[in-house]
């Protein structure tokens, strides 16, 4: 099985390399470019569409792998096809409501992008966020589909297809002597063109493995909500521990801030691209493996991913601590230099998550997303309630250590509640975890 994770990852990983390369790519050339404060407009919309798709998905970003996974198990292809397009259904209409509610009350989403880019309406800015939460949310799901369906090659092509059209787009822009506005009409090209390839890999998927299989209905609408509820709003603590303080800073200082934010937050989050790339094999093994009932497998699996993890991202974190400062000089201009110190705090909260391995998708594929919503919601509000008092006097920084202390709260207490659930650590630290647990068995 070991084989499978490694083999799995390691496409995942490539692929999440090239999408790093090529976001540090757009970034830069967009803070070369057209300076700190477009840098900073950028995340924000990306922010802004990405916590829209997450309330327009409500929760099934995270519950597709579960009924795809398990449905896949009892051999029906049918039923998973079934309920994937239920769950297009549902993120359909909910992109509906997010749209309609940001057109109809524009003035929190305004005072995010106020004095944005030069000459740009506000309108015009909510339109492109209004456009991009139906976007961004398709080509998540479709490439959590083609996850779920272990057609790997495909999920690592629609990890890194969105970055590369992105910057193809944005080149493009820039030779052609396009203003600021090209960054955003690249952004939203790659998302749109990655959705429309991405759908279109899971229907010829399906379409390929499903001959022969039993007919069986499919989870019911009803079911799959049921099953998100605790998801969504697990999803929605997750990304403002995360995301608040993309939000927040443009508020409370200013774009030129939220740029330096921005680069730090990429950053110190290559060492996720690690962590997705491994977890993107396991957790539909973690969810079929539930669904068998092989807890002893599933804890074991647990545990060798965490140690897989952590003397596979620990090289990184070492690296960006050493040589973060130069690259992010060389890479994005010397007024982004503030941002370094914001990165080796965030790098800090990587850490950690780090350590307590995959305890969230874990807890996620067997059935405890109440206990995970428990976690998450709490660390959220001490992210947002910690940035609105750091921000305004510290910047990034302060946004940073609000990242850092919830990070870690949220991830300490994953761990802790899997060692009462399962009675042994998922987590993994050298020299403390049981020696038959230190090394990864291939």
């Amino acid at each position: 099985m070991m084989r499978a994770i490694i083999k799995g990852a390691s496409a995942a990983f490539l692929a999440r390399v090239a999408f790093t390369i090529a976001s540090f790519a757009i970034t830069s050339i967009t803070a070369q470019t057209y300076g700190a404060s477009t840098v900073g407009i950028v995340a924000s919309l990306t922010a802004i569409m990405t916590f829209g798709g997450i309330l327009a998905g409500f929760g099934t970003t995270s519950s597709l792998n579960f009924f795809v996974a398990t449905q896949l198990q009892h051999g029906s292809v049918l039923a998973a096809r079934r309920s994937y397009y239920r769950i297009i259904r549902i993120c359909l209409c909910g992109s509906g409501v997010i749209g309609l509610a940001l057109w109809l009350f524009p003035d929190p989403i305004g005072n995010i992008l106020r004095d944005g880019i030069a000459g740009t309406p506000t309108w015009l800015l909510l339109g492109i966020a209004i456009v991009g939460v139906p976007l961004r949310l398709f080509s998540e799901l479709t490439g959590l589909a083609l996850r779920a369906l272990e057609n790997i090659p495909a999920f690592a092509a629609l990890i890194v297809l969105p970055s590369v059209l992105n910057l193809a787009l944005l080149g493009v822009g820039v030779q052609l002597g396009g203003g600021p506005m090209v960054a955003l009409w690249a952004l939203l090209g790659g998302l749109g063109v990655s959705a429309l390839l991405g759908f279109a890999w899971v229907e010829r998927h399906l379409r390929r493995i499903a001959d022969g299989t039993p007919e069986r209905p499919g989870a019911s609408a009803s079911e799959i909500l049921h099953h998100s509820a605790p998801m969504l709003f697990s999803t929605i603590g997750a990304y403002v521990v995360t995301g608040i303080g993309l939000l927040i800073t443009p508020i409370l200082a200013d774009h030129a801030a939220t740029g330096q934010l921005a680069i730090a937050l990429r950053l110190a989050t290559t060492t996720s691209f690690v962590l997705m790339s491994i977890n993107a094999i396991t957790t539909p093994m973690f969810a079929r493996l539930h669904a068998a009932g092989d807890q002893d497998e599933l804890v074991r699996l647990a545990r060798r991913t965490s140690c897989l993890m952590f003397w596979a991202v620990m090289p990184l974190i070492v690296a960006l601590i050493a040589f973060g400062r130069p690259l992010i000089v060389l890479a994005f201009g010397p007024a982004f230099a503030p941002a370094y110190l914001p990165m080796v705090i965030m790098l800090s909260g990587q850490l950690v998550n780090t350590i307590t391995g995959p305890s969230d998708f874990l807890m996620n594929m067997a059935r405890m997303q109440k206990p995970l919503r428990n976690i998450i919601i709490p660390s959220a509000v001490l992210a947002t309630i910690s940035s609105i008092l750091l921000i305004p006097t510290l910047g990034a920084t302060g946004a940073a250590i609000a990242y850092a202390a919830s990070l870690t709260c949220w991830n300490l207490a994953s761990a802790c509640y899997l060692r009462r659930k399962f009675g042994v650590w998922i987590a993994y630290v050298p020299l403390l975890t049981p020696a038959r647990t230190q090394r990864p068995v291939v």
